[in-house]
């Protein structure tokens, strides 16, 4: 190869060296460039991140350090040592101020308040089959408390803290009616989970949230081996007097599981150590303070950044980003790493928290929890890239690691951008490098040793020194073209590190318009500056979106207020100095003045503009937004102390939702408003009559909504009383029906009589034929038929007689068996009466011969041991 080399022609060998030595250059000066740039980035996002996991862990140091002062402030409390004495007095009597019926009547209802409640949702929680054998009380002080305040309590899960006072009067009742309200009110302003009381012997005597560990025994009961157990244990136990225990993160089975932690310390009457006072804490304060209430992006942490804390065990002590922002997302990552069992994932969904539930076993972790501070570029469980920050945080006796991560990827993203222009920039630069170095080459006749010593440390990328003596002659103008080469390289590598460290004001001017190195290198600049300002717009876009976006939700209910802060911060926001917001009335078919603000004060006076009227009532008639810098001299006067000034810029916006127009926004300033801060204005307006076309929306569908149900009122009564007509021509159909049947049937019943009549009247005349030949026998026997008449008129005298006597008997009769009736009611009940005399005394003689059988027994030994003593006797 060298000898095909030196076989070559001059302007080849030239050719080719220029194009080597270019390329190196020009490369060192990218890849110098891209290196330096990201390692600027890179320290620049562990600076962050370092500021933000410093303050994080200031801010928990200090959590903890106000929660024991409110913890020693409360056990220093009398009435907290005086209530402890009188709930361990009345947890002492309990059982015998309790009746042994009531006590059996209150064992099945508590028993079925675990099995009904308490069990399966621990189950459902914990994902760990359990009976309620396990923790149903046996001792009758727990079951009667627990009865009282847990099962028998009418107040739901979360609230049993409501219950203040029983129907029934104890020791414990009127203790706990006299401090509950006191400790309750505590528990509920400091927001701790609960606030228990524990006496000497390991009985929790009191509990603010009535969880199912209240009037257990901590050191026998079914408790004995949590956390909360080992902390009342060391209280006791200690001689220091004022030592505050804290304890970590468990899964605490009377808390349904969720991981719990518990700060406590001594009580004393006196110098008499009577019990401990213990805190439940609430995770959420510290889950504000590491996440910023959710606002990881106001904190610098972008779109992929979170904070963690981390325990001894290496399980994180705070709820992940994923899943508080997106927690499908997470359950679906968290599934497909494969790195976490189906249990532990089912117990994060339903508990719908990764506190001890998610392990972070990282190179960082270790080094925190062994003290160390520092920062390290690593991956996490999926798999990225991530940059990490770690320090130590300690609470009382326990060390926690607290570890601040963000993705590479998104950190680096500028930089890669820049690295692909420049591949872009370098290939257009290297072909117009070899399309000069062919030209050149023509011109050259011989090798000169300087030029090739200079090119040989060109390609080896050291900058030479520029040649001192410059012919005249051809060879000459080539060592001033090199000289002139190397002068800029060297202008090009410090523009390079300049614009490395960002300093984007550093001047460098290309050679010519055709310098495609300078230029590149100029538009370089002026890309990254641009980059940055972009940046830089985003945020600021970003940040006003949130905020006008956060006013929009907050108070979407109420017009005017919402008006009032809308103006006020979009003045602040946009660094104008006034501004004011005008609606459009229906009734008055003018622009009425909402809102005023200006010089951070909210104006308020009366103000109606006709639409078309100024430049307020021309943007609303035409729906566009104006923006003017030369304002004439009378349009307003912006007034301070130092006097009084025409503002420089003026921006009027249309509050436009569709085609249709509500409102228009006036802001004044005393210096140009920019195009991007133009553009966010009108984005906002438009969001801004989004909310004010919802809320009109709704206030029409509230009215529609009314008119809905009252007309609804109206047809359901118009219903029934239609529903009430037609029962009536139902019932007149079926009368109808049944006449019509009634009538069909005399129809018939009249036809059947006319034929019957028909025949009568045959045999009628069949019959006064007979009867005119018996006219004459019946006067015959007419007169003995009188002389019988009134022997039978005497027969029936006597026989009404009779009868009447008969009557009279008869109702004597019916008074008898009344009287006779009444007296076997008595008789009966006389029999039952002493049929249950007879049981009764039946019983009595069983009992009586029963214990005079066993007193005979008694005799009977008696008499063995006298005989068998006085056999005994000498």
């Amino acid at each position: 190869m060298r000898e095909f080399f030196k076989n070559l022609k001059l302007h080849t060998k030239f050719q080719i060296t220029i194009f080597l030595v270019s390329t190196s250059i020009q490369a060192i000066i990218a890849i110098t460039s891209y290196y330096e740039g990201k390692r600027l980035l890179e320290e620049r996002s562990f600076q962050l991140l370092i500021s933000i996991t410093d303050n994080k862990r200031q801010n928990i140091e200090q959590y903890f350090q106000n929660t024991e002062k409110e913890l020693r402030t409360l056990a220093a409390n009398p009435t907290v040592s005086e209530g402890l004495k009188a709930f361990v007095k009345g947890f002492q009597q309990i059982d015998a101020e309790t009746d042994a019926t009531d006590l059996f009547k209150m064992r099945p209802k508590l028993q079925r308040f675990y099995q009904q409640e308490f069990v399966p949702n621990l189950t459902y929680y914990s994902l760990n089959e359990q009976g309620e054998k396990a923790f149903m009380p046996t001792d009758k002080r727990q079951i009667i408390l627990q009865y009282h305040y847990l099962a028998n309590n009418p107040n739901p899960e979360g609230y049993k803290q409501r219950l203040v006072s029983l129907d029934e009067s104890n020791s414990y009742a009127e203790a706990h009616t006299r401090f509950h309200p006191f400790l309750n009110a505590f528990q509920r302003n400091m927001e701790f989970v609960d606030v228990l009381l524990i006496d000497s012997k390991g009985n929790v005597v009191y509990s603010t949230a009535k969880h199912v560990d209240f009037a257990t025994n901590l050191f026998k009961g079914p408790y004995q081996k949590s956390n909360l157990s080992k902390m009342v244990t060391r209280l006791l136990n200690q001689s220091k007097r004022d030592e505050v225990a804290f304890v970590d993160y468990e899964h605490y089975e009377p808390s349904y599981f969720r991981p719990s932690m518990f700060m406590g310390t001594a009580i004393y009457d006196g110098d008499e150590k009577i019990g401990v006072l213990a805190l439940q804490l609430p995770t959420a304060p510290i889950q504000h303070i590491i996440t910023n209430n959710q606002d990881w992006e106001g904190e610098g942490l972008a779109t992929t950044g979170e904070v963690n804390l981390i325990g001894q065990d290496r399980k994180i002590r705070t709820n992940t980003r994923s899943i508080l922002s997106n927690p499908l997302l997470y359950y679906t990552n968290i599934k497909n790493s494969g790195k976490t069992d189906s249990v532990t994932l089912e117990r994060i969904k339903r508990l719908e928290t990764t506190i001890l539930l998610r392990e972070a076993k990282g190179e960082a972790v270790i080094r925190a929890l062994k003290g160390e501070r520092g920062n390290i570029l690593g991956r996490d469980f999926l798999g990225n890239q991530v940059l990490y920050v770690y320090a130590p945080i300690d609470v009382f006796n326990t060390r926690w690691a607290i570890q601040t991560e963000i993705n590479a990827e998104e950190i680096f993203q500028s930089v890669y951008s820049f690295r692909n222009r420049l591949f872009i920039i370098s290939a257009v630069i290297l072909l117009v490098q070899a399309v000069l170095g062919f030209f050149l080459a023509q011109g050259l006749s011989k090798p000169m040793l300087k030029i090739r010593d200079d090119i040989k440390l060109l390609a080896i990328g050291v900058i030479p020194k520029p040649s001192k003596v410059i012919y005249k002659d051809e060879l000459g103008e080539i060592d001033a073209a090199l000289n002139d080469l190397i002068k800029n390289f060297e202008s090009a590598t410090l523009f390079a590190e300049n614009i490395g460290k960002g300093n984007f004001d550093y001047q460098f001017k290309p050679i010519s318009q055709e310098d495609t190195l300078g230029n590149a290198l100029q538009n370089m600049k002026e890309n990254l500056r641009d980059v940055a300002q972009q940046d830089y717009i985003r945020g600021w876009v970003s940040s006003g979106r949130a905020l006008f976006g956060e006013i929009l939700r907050k108070y979407n209910d109420d017009v005017a207020q919402l008006c009032q802060e809308l103006i006020r911060n979009f003045v602040k926001y946009l660094e104008a100095t006034h501004g004011a917001i005008f609606l459009f009335d229906d009734k008055s078919q003018q622009l009425e003045m909402i809102s005023a603000y200006a010089y951070d004060r909210y104006k308020f006076f009366e103000k109606s503009i006709l639409p078309g009227e100024g430049l307020v009532g021309q943007a609303f008639q035409e729906g566009e937004s104006i923006y003017m810098l030369d304002l004439p001299e009378d349009y307003v006067e912006i007034t301070s102390g130092l006097g009084s000034t025409p503002p420089a810029s003026v921006l009027i916006i249309p509050i436009k939702n569709e085609e249709q127009t509500l409102g228009v926004i006036e802001v004044a300033s005393l210096q140009p408003i920019e195009t991007y801060q133009q553009e966010f204005a009108e984005a906002i307006a438009e969001a801004v009559a989004a909310t004010f076309n919802t809320v009109r929306i709704n206030d029409q569908t509230k009215s529609l909504l009314r008119d809905a149900q009252e007309r609804s009122k109206q047809l359901h009564q118009a219903e029934i009383d239609l529903r009430d007509k037609i029962a009536e021509l139902e019932d007149l159909q079926a009368a109808g029906r049944k006449r019509e049947a009634e009538l069909e049937q005399s129809r018939k019943e009249l036809e059947a009589q006319n034929q019957r009549l028909k025949a009568n009247e045959e045999r009628l005349r069949l019959a006064q034929e007979r009867q005119q030949i018996q006219e004459s026998e019946l006067q015959a026997s007419l007169e003995a038929q009188r002389i019988q008449e009134s022997e039978l008129k005497a027969t029936v005298m006597q026989l009404q007689a009779a009868q009447q006597e008969m009557k009279q008997k008869q109702m004597e009769l019916e008074r008898s068996k009344a009287l006779l009736e009444q007296q076997n009611t008595k008789i009966k009940n006389n029999e039952n009466v002493l049929k249950k005399a007879y049981l009764r005394a039946a019983e009595l003689e069983g009992t009586l011969r029963k214990q005079l059988a066993e007193k005979e027994d008694e005799i009977s030994r008696l008499k063995d041991l006298l005989e068998q003593q006085a056999q005994d006797k000498p």
